[in-house]
């Protein structure tokens, strides 16, 4: 499932001559600046889902130097990953399973679950071991995909014949693009989940459209221009906003002192 043609299809491809990372590096410097306003230091971090290790580097070369536990389940991610973080010093990988975290309670100071939860088939197994192994304080930043979306509302109607590649399948909302989203859920039940494992919320919302194509009369590069170059500034403005309508849901716990 999630072997390495998964990979190479959703982060290690060319578009306009530029890498999935330096087309996504605005969102990582943003998720880092997000980070360092409600914990400007944190020493140790556990990345769930690293994939093929873009975050990961970002989140080690915070200005501390912060050890970063990155980890996946997927074995080929991360040999995808060591490969890409091999000058990274301060970076140690793990194959785990994020329903069963192989560390103490109050271990670390920021969990991070980008494009993950989606993927369980139980978030309520990884969000109380969050809780178990987070310090007193700690940080769980967390993003996923948003069915209160507009992509959501304009696309969901479009199916796809089984077989289609990812890339073959722009006509279809992100969240249901990808066969391996078996949990996508609304604000409200991610608030409830995250908060009954004894989490509060620090701040959640969501950020923009970007999905594109979002119309068929439409050409492909005004979209383009409308919907990504907007949503690119406003991340780098604002990361995300306390609305219900962006392609995905965004928060920020902790765990109370």
């Amino acid at each position: 499932m999630y072997d390495r043609d998964y990979y190479h299809q959703r982060y290690l491809n060319l578009s306009f001559g530029l890498s999935a990372e330096k087309r996504r590096s605005y969102l990582f410097k943003a998720r880092t600046v997000a980070l360092q306003k409600v914990l400007p230091k944190p020493e140790l971090i556990l990345e769930i889902g690293c994939g093929v290790g873009h975050m990961s580097k970002y989140l080690a070369r915070l200005p501390n130097r912060p050890c970063v536990h990155a980890s996946d389940l997927s074995e080929d991610a991360l040999g995808l990953a060591r490969q890409y973080l091999k000058d990274e010093d301060n970076i140690r990988l793990h194959r785990l399973d994020a329903h069963a975290l192989p560390f103490q309670e109050n271990t670390f100071h920021v969990i991070t679950a980008f494009d993950v939860i989606e993927h369980l088939s139980q978030p309520s197994r990884f969000a109380e071991e969050a809780f178990r192994t987070l310090c007193l304080s700690g940080i769980l930043m967390i993003s996923t995909p948003n069915p209160a979306s507009l992509g959501y509302r304009i696309k969901s109607h479009n199916t796809e014949r089984p077989g289609q590649s990812f890339a073959e399948r722009k006509l279809q909302w992100f969240g249901f693009r990808d066969d391996t989203h078996v949990n996508v859920r609304s604000h409200s039940s991610w608030r409830k989940l995250f908060e009954k494992a004894g989490f509060e919320r620090v701040r959640d919302g969501s950020d923009f459209w970007w999905d594109v194509p979002y119309f068929k009369w439409m050409p492909m590069l005004i979209q383009r221009f409308i919907f990504t170059a907007t949503h690119i500034i406003l991340t780098k403005i604002f990361y995300f906003l306390p609305w219900k309508f962006g392609e995905n849901y965004i928060a920020i716990f902790r765990k109370p002192a």
